[in-house]
């Protein structure tokens, strides 16, 4: 791990704001840009921009301004240049050649964080993929470097750099991560198939939002927290018990972030899963965020990608402890409705949270009567933990019982029980 500023990768910053696009926007992008530079690593030395009709095809910049990032680079000895721009192969390689420094854009700058921050065998399995989709267009601006992927192609020696050959790899060990991750979707299914006994909900969010704070707060579980983009990359699932019977499973997922590439979205599908499948969602966001309405707009834009924007969600209103305004507060909560104000670092909202997701459809309880085997003990304990029991009485071989509990585990009731 880097450790100290003279150890840094020193970074020019390039944005371009073209003809169509917002300048609000384009500003918000590139703040991001410094965060996750810095989120690789990255010491951030100078920030470029120019405004253009459309990119050059050649060089995405004009002519005037690569010398101005080229002085730039040797004054301030940066070796890298990251545009917040999506850039051809070409355009790498002519950039590259002229700028005499490496130059990536943002989508290879986010997944090079993913890499980074990958643990587990299947975060490592969806990031590789991811990578290797974004490498095959661009193959031509990479040339030799393709060694320094590793993984899948690591056996592509510096010298091979026959672009056939290179793409033949890669579809092999692409079909190869396929295969993996439909292993992974099947076994998330069984995890999902066997927490069907109440309510499960995804945690989503911008990333570095509060998120895994969140969960920390409502479980008092330990998930990594780290004030840095994209720290949970790995689902994390806890049982949060709401008050006497009713309990939810409770997900994070990986944060969401303005243009997140769709290579991403795409390798992450069986992780985004735990999304599209919940019966609910918690929205958190940084309400003390300069951009919040931005970073909001870019998470409801992908939630309406992965068709997850009519699952029923309650908007948590997060860090209001970096609050000072009362007033944006209160138009925040008439905003987004169902809401609540949370600081989850100080574990203050919990209670609120806690009533609002009581009040969501799935949580209203169902009246449900049945007879137990007395013998049947291990379904008679099931019942008590599941169930508020309102009457029951004791029979020749079974126990009547009137019970009030969720519809989710009324219907699993019914399969333990056979009825």
């Amino acid at each position: 791990m880097i450790k100290n500023a003279a150890s840094l990768e020193k970074a020019v910053l390039v944005g371009v704001k073209l003809s169509h696009q917002d300048e609000q926007s384009v500003k918000t992008s590139m703040e991001e840009l410094k965060d996750l530079t810095r989120t690789a690593n990255g010491q951030v030395v100078a920030i470029v921009s120019q405004s253009r009709q459309s990119p050059s095809s050649r060089t995405y910049i004009g002519q005037g301004k690569l010398l101005e990032i080229k002085e730039i680079c040797l004054e301030h000895e940066a070796n890298t240049v990251i545009f917040d721009n999506e850039l051809t192969g070409s355009q790498v390689k002519n950039l590259t050649r002229e700028i005499d420094c490496k130059v990536i854009d943002r989508t290879e700058l986010i997944m090079d964080i993913f890499a980074a921050q990958a643990r587990t065998a299947e975060a490592k399995i969806q990031v590789e993929l991811a990578q290797l989709k974004y490498l095959l267009p661009h193959l031509v601006g990479k040339g030799i470097e393709l060694s320094r992927l590793g993984g899948g192609i690591g056996t592509v020696g510096p010298g091979e750099t026959q672009l056939e050959y290179d793409r033949r790899r890669i579809y092999q060990r692409i079909s190869t991560l396929n295969r993996a991750i439909k292993n992974v979707q099947q076994s998330r299914k069984q995890h999902r198939l066997s927490r069907r006994d109440c309510p499960v909900g995804a945690i989503v969010g911008y990333t570095n939002a509060g998120k895994s704070t969140l969960l920390n707060a409502l479980s008092r579980a330990s998930v990594q927290v780290q004030d840095k983009l994209f720290t949970t990359l790995d689902p994390t699932t806890r049982k949060i018990r709401l008050d006497k019977v009713r309990e939810v499973f409770l997900t994070d997922t990986v944060g969401f972030i303005q243009n997140l590439p769709h290579h991403l979205v795409s390798a992450f599908s069986s992780t985004l899963e735990e999304v599209t499948e919940a019966d609910f969602l918690l929205h958190v966001i940084d309400i003390a965020s300069p951009y919040l309405e931005l970073q909001t707009e870019s998470v409801l834009k992908v939630l309406h990608e992965l068709k997850a924007d009519t699952i029923p969600r309650i908007t948590v209103l997060n860090k209001t402890d970096n609050m000072d305004s009362l007033w944006l507060c209160e138009r925040m909560l008439h905003q987004f409705q169902p809401a609540v104000l949370t600081s989850a670092l100080h574990a203050q909202g919990m209670d609120k949270l806690i009533d609002s997701i009581l009040r969501l459809p799935m949580m209203r309880m169902k009246s449900v009567h049945i007879d137990v085997p007395i013998n049947n003990q291990e379904l008679l304990a099931w019942i008590q933990q599941h169930a508020n029991i309102l009457y029951q009485e004791y029979q020749d071989t079974v126990i009547s019982m009137d019970l009030e509990m969720l519809p989710v585990a009324a219907a699993r009731l019914k399969k333990l029980s056979g009825v």
